[in-house]
């Protein structure tokens, strides 16, 4: 196995991303209420966001455009649209407690989920990135690249040079967590895998030199360190 090989598999996944949806007992709800609640994570944007009091986002947008079709179903005239912020640790059990009524945060489909909450179609398939400082070791920017790390024979020693001996950071509880720890096993690297609560920590991890990279959505990435001053000493690979 030629290093080039085996970092393409460590940066090969990608994984679909959808709002959640409650049980059919939501729409009842809603038509007692007379209200639809609308949950969301904060921090994700350009999927959901909040600045100065106002909810936004790709997703929200989406979730509005649902509250319209069911406000015109149920007949509900005057129907409100209200908005929940949540954390990741809360999303699914305020679906399942029928504290807000959808997720407009796109959220992975997991079998464990799916035992108690609906999932709508897919809405956006994401691509896993990694973020880095400009200045990192040419060998992990090489080997996170899946580019050569070194010239001459490949042997088992040298498969994962340029990754090892580094410290990852990824989004705690998150599919990407599962899938790092599940190809740094398989590939046998030798490396410390650390769990931020959000994407922001993470990226400033990186920043501050306590990771090596961190493991994340490209397009959540990419939006962060555009509006960040630590992004000219970034750059997502």
């Amino acid at each position: 196995m030629k290093p080039h090989k085996t970092v393409s598999l460590l940066l090969a996944g990608l994984f679909a991303l959808l709002p959640l949806l409650a049980g059919a007992a939501t729409l009842e709800r809603v038509r007692s209420n007379n209200a639809i609640t609308l949950g969301y994570i904060p921090d994700v944007a350009p999927f959901s966001s909040e600045e100065g009091g106002k909810v936004g986002g790709y997703a929200i947008d989406l979730c509005l455009k649902i509250a319209d079709g069911v406000k015109t179903g149920l007949g509900l005239s005057d129907m409100q649209v209200r908005y929940q912020a949540l954390t990741v640790d809360e999303a699914v059990g305020a679906i399942s407690s029928g504290a807000i009524d959808i997720l407009c945060t796109p959220t992975p489909q997991t079998l464990e989920r799916r035992k108690s909450i609906s999932y709508s179609l897919p809405v956006y398939t994401a691509g896993l990135s990694v973020v880095v400082r400009k200045d990192a070791a040419p060998g992990l920017v090489n080997a996170l690249n899946g580019e050569a790390v070194h010239s001459g024979p490949t042997w088992r020693a040298t498969i994962n040079q340029g990754l090892a001996s580094h410290t990852f950071a990824t989004v705690e509880g998150g599919v990407t967590e599962d899938w790092v720890r599940d190809k740094l096993r398989r590939l046998g690297v030798i490396a410390t895998l650390v769990t931020v609560g959000s994407h922001e920590q993470g990226v400033q991890f990186v920043a501050e030199g306590k990771a090596s990279a961190f493991f994340a959505e490209r397009m959540l990435l990419q939006n962060f360190l555009a509006k960040n001053q630590a992004a000219e000493q970034m750059m997502v690979l």
